[in-house]
């Protein structure tokens, strides 16, 4: 995702039913590293989380994770400030590129 996008949201269409036997649709806000920095800031500045979270339209439990993940937020927010790249990409582990290579050859092998 972009860091200097804004909000976007999302939708999930499941299977998930309600009580009522109809299906439900969730949607979700996904913030950018900017805005999860600006929950920070405000929260570290006093702001308590349950208003925030109303001003905010989000749920008390993301303020909560939020702040409970700052310190790898506020690091993602530095390599993005610091390197200019927009984009963080987490790097696979080698080990998963192999074991997924073995597992394709033994799913054909077994055709």
């Amino acid at each position: 995702m972009n860091a200097g996008s804004g909000t976007h949201v999302a939708q999930h269409a499941g299977n998930m039913l309600t009580k009522m036997g109809k299906k439900s649709e969730k949607t979700w806000k996904v913030l950018s590293l900017q805005e999860k920095a600006a929950r920070i800031k405000r929260l570290e500045e006093g702001a308590k989380p349950s208003m925030l979270a109303d001003e905010m339209k989000l749920s008390q439990s993301t303020v909560s994770t939020i702040w409970g993940k700052r310190d790898q937020i506020k690091e993602a927010s530095l390599v993005v400030i610091q390197t200019g790249q927009l984009q963080l990409q987490r790097i696979r582990d080698p080990r998963l590129d192999r074991m997924e290579l073995m597992l394709t050859t033994w799913i054909e092998d077994r055709n």
